[in-house]
């Protein structure tokens, strides 16, 4: 029998006559009254996310007998409780796990008295399985980067994860990796000489990446007339032109 939670106070009461006034007594009986009702079943039972993420934060609410402590269940283990509120709703959380997939989500009250209400349905839980994080890559281009030339950095990681660049004590980039795993930054190095550039990908560890910034003037290109002056000079000399071939220096020179 579940506990007694009311009691009826009783008094007597005399109405009077010709020879005495009408008086009360004080109350001096109690009967107690036992609850045996239980609370109707929980309803409105939301669990979301749906699916959830092995390690997701799952949240369940709901509608029940105010002041009632709510119990949610995920295939028959209790997974968290709550007190519902004076309005009648509740809401509780725990974290979902890749072994609960397909089992049932189930919700029941319990009153002051000890009664259990019926379950009410929060129907079948979806777990799925963490991705694995992808390690963080960075490609420089070019590389050796240039002094006074734009330079992209590219990172490829995880969809959503944040990427910070940063050189020296200023950070040149914070962007968000998209879609395609892949974050682009643009730099534009100021002087020649070796830089340390570092990339913070998520919660990974940072990347260190050590570069070493060529001087504008060492891009690889040909001086004016260094060409035409190398084939005249040596192929003019071989065959007796005397530098015939040489005049391509000053298409060498037109292009400086």
């Amino acid at each position: 029998m579940p506990s007694t939670t009311n009691t009826v106070n009783v008094t007597a009461h005399f109405p009077g006559n010709s020879t005495t006034n009408v008086s009360s007594s004080p109350s001096a009986t109690q009967v107690a009254v036992n609850d045996t009702t239980a609370p109707v079943a929980p309803s409105g039972v939301v669990v979301s996310p749906q699916p959830a993420v092995d390690g997701d934060q799952v949240t369940v609410s709901g509608s029940a007998e105010a002041g009632s402590e709510v119990s949610v269940m995920v295939g028959g283990v209790e997974v968290c409780s709550a007190t519902a509120t004076v309005a009648g709703t509740f809401e509780c959380v725990f974290t979902a796990s890749e072994s609960q997939d397909g089992l049932p989500v189930s919700v029941t009250a319990t009153d002051a008295a000890g009664n259990t209400s019926q379950p009410g349905s929060g129907g079948t839980l979806e777990v799925d399985e963490a991705p694995v994080p992808t390690d963080p890559s960075v490609e420089i281009t070019p590389n050796p980067p240039v002094e006074g030339q734009e330079t992209e950095i590219e990172v490829v990681g995880d969809e959503g994860d944040e990427v910070v660049v940063t050189i020296g004590d200023e950070e040149i980039c914070r962007v968000t990796i998209g879609a395609d795993g892949t974050a682009t930054c643009t730099w534009t190095p100021g002087a020649p000489g070796e830089t340390e550039v570092v990339i913070e990908v998520g919660d990974s560890e940072p990347i260190v990446d050590t570069v070493d910034v060529a001087p504008a003037d060492e891009t690889g290109t040909v001086p004016g007339g260094s060409l035409g002056s190398l084939l005249g000079g040596s192929l003019g000399g071989d065959n007796g032109g005397g530098g015939s071939l040489g005049s391509l220096g000053s298409l060498g020179s037109s292009g400086s």
